[in-house]
């Protein structure tokens, strides 16, 4: 078959192919497109320990599936490296939601700084370091 591409905007989520185009069901938000890809792949695949890479407003997709999928993915997640990734716990967050994201978080942000130097971040508690 032709190639496909992929592809997500804040309006919806298109799959490209020849001269047609269509909406993929699950993925009306890049949000709901991270759901949409835990249960539809990862709840299938058998690996029992997840790391998750996020960047950019991937981070906010990221927070998107640990609200809505909490139960598992705090089994099955050791780790999410965030990559300048916006990301901002919400008031709704519960305290173990919360715990789990300063636990197993890490964001590196573009800095002048060396490399994995601790970044100020006072506003979430997740520990951010230095991507440079």
């Amino acid at each position: 078959g032709q190639p496909q591409s992929y592809f997500l905007t804040k309006e919806k989520s298109t799959v490209v192919g020849k001269d047609k185009s269509r909406k993929v069901p699950g993925s009306e938000t890049p949000g709901d497109h991270v759901v949409y890809a835990w249960d539809n792949f990862l709840r299938r695949c058998p690996a029992k320990r997840v790391v998750i890479v996020a960047h950019s407003a991937g981070g906010a997709g990221t927070l998107h599936l640990v609200r809505h999928r909490f139960e598992e993915v705090k089994r099955r997640v050791t780790g999410i490296a965030f990559t300048d990734a916006v990301h901002r716990f919400l008031h709704t967050d519960t305290p173990e939601m919360r715990a789990f994201m300063v636990e197993r978080c890490v964001d590196w942000v573009a800095s002048e700084a060396p490399l994995g130097t601790a970044m100020r971040r006072a506003h979430d508690g997740i520990r951010c370091v230095s991507a440079s």
